[in-house]
This record gives C-alpha cells, sequence and structure tokens, in this order.
C-alpha cells in the first residue's frame, strides 16, 4: 500500500512538472523595449509631469492650463498595474510573456461604475506591434481596430473608415513618440493608446519612424526628440 501510494504521488509530481514546463514553452519572450525618461510631456493646454523608479514611471501630475487637477501613484503588480488620473482608474491586466510588459485589458472607471475597456487582442509575432484590439463602452456596440504597417505607412482601420499615417526618416528616438496618436482617429487617440498611459510601455513594440508632415525639433545633438506636432518633451 505504501508502495502504491508512494508511485501515486511520484506520478502526480512528474504531472506537475511536465504541465509547468509546457506552461512555461507557450508563454511567448518578448524584448524589454527601452524608452527614454520624458519627465513633462505637454500637449495643448495638458502637462504631465513623470517620476521614475529605475525605468517605470512612478508618479504622475497633471496640470491643465497650469493648474495641477491630478497626483497619482502608479502601483505595479505581477500580472497587473493600476493607476487613477483625473479621478478615472486605470486598471490594466498585463499579457502573459517573459521579458517585457504588454497590455491585455486596460478598463477605465470613475467610483467603480466602468466608463470603457480595450481588450488587445492581437500583437504581431515578428515585431511585436499591436494589430488588433477591441473597444467597448465608447459607442454602443464594440469597436474592433486593425493597424497594419506596410512599409513607411500605417493604416488603421475601425468603423469602415481608413486612417493613415505616414513615416519620415527621422529615428523615434528613444521611443517617446506616439506615433499611432497622428492617425487622425479620437478613438485611437484617446482609449486605444491613452496618452496618459503611453510611458508606462505597456502598448507593444513602439514604432521606431516619427510620423512625416509634422514639426519635428531634436536636440542640439540630435540625441533627443523635444517636439513633435503638439507634443513637446522633457527629459
Amino acid at each position: 500500500m505504501k508502495k502504491f501510494n508512494l508511485l501515486i504521488k511520484s506520478l502526480l509530481a512528474l504531472f506537475t512538472f511536465v504541465l509547468l514546463c509546457s506552461c512555461e514553452e507557450k508563454v511567448p519572450y518578448i524584448p524589454v523595449y527601452p524608452m527614454s525618461k520624458v519627465t513633462v510631456l505637454e500637449r495643448d493646454s495638458i502637462k504631465t509631469f513623470m517620476s521614475y523608479v529605475n525605468s517605470r514611471v512612478n508618479e504622475y501630475k497633471l496640470f491643465v492650463n497650469d493648474r495641477q487637477v491630478s497626483g497619482a501613484t502608479v502601483f505595479y503588480f505581477v500580472n497587473r498595474i493600476h493607476c487613477t488620473i483625473n479621478g478615472i482608474r486605470y486598471d490594466i491586466e498585463l499579457d502573459n510573456t517573459s521579458g517585457g510588459i504588454r497590455a491585455k485589458q486596460v478598463v477605465a472607471s470613475i467610483n467603480g461604475t466602468p466608463m470603457y475597456s480595450v481588450y488587445y487582442q492581437s500583437y504581431d509575432k515578428t515585431d511585436g506591434r499591436l494589430t488588433l484590439a477591441r473597444v467597448d463602452g465608447v459607442n454602443s456596440e464594440s469597436t474592433y481596430v486593425t493597424i497594419k504597417y506596410e512599409g513607411d505607412q500605417i493604416s488603421v482601420f475601425h468603423n469602415g473608415i481608413y486612417h493613415y499615417i505616414d513615416l519620415s526618416p527621422t529615428e523615434n528616438i528613444g521611443n517617446v513618440c506616439n506615433v499611432l496618436d497622428f492617425a487622425g482617429s479620437s478613438l485611437v487617440s484617446n482609449y486605444l493608446i491613452n496618452p496618459d498611459l503611453y510611458f508606462l510601455n505597456i502598448y507593444g513594440a513602439p514604432i521606431n519612424k516619427l510620423p512625416a508632415g509634422q514639426e519635428i525639433v531634436l536636440s542640439d545633438d540630435n540625441q533627443r526628440v523635444l517636439k513633435v506636432g503638439k507634443y513637446t518633451y522633457e527629459y
């Protein structure tokens, strides 16, 4: 009987080990995409001040017309991140990856009442860029957004309309520019890629070229991006 029990325990241990190994094999490895530490991001009348612990954003301070309207601490866990900015709580569920991190779902709520959610359904297996997402709660129905990267042009498709971004030859130094914001789609700019969350580095591989047709200002040594269109950056 003891030998039988020992055999059962050994088989269970072996099964658990094989199961864990098989799970580990399925977890995709993604690189850590480096992002320069921008301390002040300014767009229109909004200024976002960010402080860091190591390479991660630790705190936000949001100013509108030079008046502080919000302060927020970013909380990191193994499989999620959450923070509350200007009264909106963002719960970010992370994809099951090793190496770098990326969002699987973002849920925005106010006082426990959901506003909207974004489910990041697919990232390109080769480049690691976001290719498909679903936005719920903004319109009456779920909205699917498809993103394609073809040479020096990006196409963003949703609600039967294509939005295009032409890329310039200038490198997105430090990956600081939220290039998809220049698609001209409010759905993408405000919900799919939330500008306040961009520097959490959760949206997959950044786009490595700056958008064409925008005013671009680099530092004197050409090592930092200081301005792209309506965005200005301080380090």
